[in-house]
Formats: structure tokens, sequence, C-alpha cells
């Protein structure tokens, strides 16, 4: 462990057959790793910054394999769950910064289970986006089929 007092900076060094740093200073957080045998970090893998901001640069990914599911079932009536929702772009009002997203109490109406509150302490309501793509997912599927009946009938009308 290393630490500047006067600058506020304090980073901890892990080593094995490669090193990882863990740096922290007044805005932000970050996680670091070197392959070879070098002092200096290469890649910053994530970070976390002062405004709440989450930077990573490989993938984000989240436990999905059908061993830990069960009762799988097709979301039903996506499109109609999807024309419920609404996208609006806002200002944050901590920053300024022009945003797009929704709003998490009108999807808790909608789709309750995508919405949480922020810890059990604190109210504050939180979205997950991600579990919002396979409603859209369905929603799509449902569009296409409805398109291509149409498309259908329009060939049937134009044939005769």
């Amino acid at each position: 462990i290393d630490g500047n007092a006067a600058s506020g900076h304090c980073q901890l060094i892990m080593t094995r057959s490669d090193r990882s740093w863990l740096m922290t200073n007044q805005t932000n957080m970050r996680f670091y790793t070197k392959t070879g045998n070098t002092d200096s970090p290469d890649s910053n893998v994530f970070e976390i910054q002062s405004n709440g901001n989450l930077s990573c640069a490989g993938t984000l990914t989240e436990n999905s394999d059908v061993s830990l599911k069960e009762n799988i079932v097709t979301i039903p009536n996506a499109l109609s769950k999807v024309k419920q929702l609404r996208g609006v772009e806002f200002d944050k009002k901590a920053t300024g910064e022009h945003e797009i997203g929704c709003i998490a109490q009108e999807v808790q109406s909608v789709l309750p289970d995508l919405v949480k509150p922020k810890s059990y302490d604190d109210p504050l309501l939180t979205l997950s986006y991600n579990r919002l793509t396979p409603v859209l997912i369905e929603a799509v599927k449902e569009l296409t089929a409805k398109v291509e009946t149409l498309e259908t009938k329009v060939s049937a009308l134009e044939a005769a």
C-alpha cells in the first residue's frame, strides 16, 4: 500500500505473476492490470468516477445459464408492455448533464421486476436497463409477425 496524503492519491499493488493495481484519488477509483515485469500499469480495466459513472474496458456480463433458471416462459404481450413505456430526454439535477432514459416509476407500473430500491435504507428507485432488452426482443418479434401477416395480405390483394 502506497499513499500520499498531500496529493490525495493512494494505491494498493497486488502482485503475483502479473501485477494489479487499485488506485484512488479525490475523483475516481481505477483498477489496472499489467502483465510482464514492469512497474507501471498498461490497462485501465475499470474506473468508478466520483459522479457515479462506471467505465469498463471489457464486456459487462451477467449469469444467464439455463441451469440457473426454472419456470421459464416467453414474455407475453411484450409489444403491449413496450407501448406503455416512455423514453425521455432529461438533464440530471446534480450535474446538468443531458441524458436519455426512462422514469423508474413509470416502468415500475408496467414491468415491476425491472425496478428496485437503491438499497435497503435508500428508497431511491433504480432501473435495470439490461433486463429491458428481453422485453424489447419479444416486442420486435411480435411486430415482425404482424408485418409478415400484412405483407402476405397485401401480396394476395395485389395478385387478385
